[in-house]
C-alpha cells in the first residue's frame, strides 16, 4: 500500500461525503449567509419588532449599543 492509495481512498470518501450532503451544506451556508444580512443590514420598512426599526432609523448608533447589551446579556445567561 502506497500513501497515493490512502490519498485517493480518502478523498474518494470525501467527495461521496460532499456529494451526498451538498444540499444540506448549502442550505445552512445559505441560511447562515442570510442571517448575517438580516442582522448587518435589517430592513426596518418590515420590522419584526417596531420599536427596535423606529431606533434603527432614528439613532442607529443607540440601536446598536443596545443590540450589543443584548447579545451580551444573553451569553451571560447561557
Amino acid at each position: 500500500m502506497t500513501f497515493f492509495f490512502f490519498f485517493e481512498t480518502f478523498l474518494y470518501a470525501f467527495l461521496m461525503f460532499f456529494i451526498k450532503n451538498f444540499s444540506t451544506l448549502f442550505g445552512l451556508l445559505t441560511y447562515l449567509s442570510l442571517s448575517q444580512s438580516l442582522l448587518d443590514e435589517p430592513n426596518p420598512n418590515s420590522p419584526a419588532n417596531s420599536q427596535a426599526a423606529q431606533l434603527y432609523q432614528e439613532n442607529k448608533r443607540e440601536y446598536e449599543k443596545r443590540v450589543s447589551a443584548i447579545v451580551e446579556q444573553s451569553w451571560r445567561d447561557c
